[in-house]
């Protein structure tokens, strides 16, 4: 009777495949990207956790496995289950359409909206080497803001500098 019971919990035994996710440019972990088969009916798979590490077992002979997350180029992996995975996966240069909110709490494109934006980016943020907010927002083309110690600042966007309050 227990070698029926051994024999029948190895016919059933399923592999566990297990790896890490991470960035190529930054090799940072990353969070949320999910991996699933790509055969049609197949529902194995999982996501990553906060340090990019997944974990899933393998149901059927499927080897292809599709790795996604926003921001990111999809990726189709050969599952390893002789030791753990590293996928690398490439930042997509394609960027969602940014929302402004309007005074009227419409949903406006940016590209519609008649006011100027700018945005700080990752680059500007690495090439800045800021050690205070003022270093990276005096890098905003209209804004100038002077770090005066002690939690306090003084700012102009779009105007001359003056102590009066008349920025957001």
């Amino acid at each position: 009777m227990a070698i029926f019971i051994i024999m029948a919990n190895a016919a059933n035994a399923q592999t566990t495949v297990k790896g890490k996710i991470i960035d190529a440019t930054t090799k940072e972990p990353i969070a949320g990207a999910s991996i699933h088969c790509t055969m049609d009916g197949c529902k194995c798979g999982c996501m990553t956790d906060a340090n990019g590490d997944f974990a899933f077992n393998l149901k059927d002979s499927s080897t292809n496995y599709l790795v996604s997350v926003v921001g990111y180029k999809a990726k189709t992996v050969q599952v390893s289950i002789d030791e753990p995975m590293l996928i690398v996966l490439e930042p997509s240069q394609s960027l969602m359409q940014e929302v402004v909110v309007s005074a009227n709490r419409e949903g406006v494109k940016r590209s519609q909206a008649p006011i100027a934006i700018a945005a700080i980016n990752q680059k500007m943020l690495q090439d800045a080497k800021a050690i205070s907010a003022d270093q990276v927002l005096n890098k905003v083309s209209g804004v100038y803001m002077v770090n005066l110690g002690n939690e306090q600042h003084q700012m102009s966007i779009r105007q001359p500098m003056t102590t009066k309050s008349l920025f957001l």
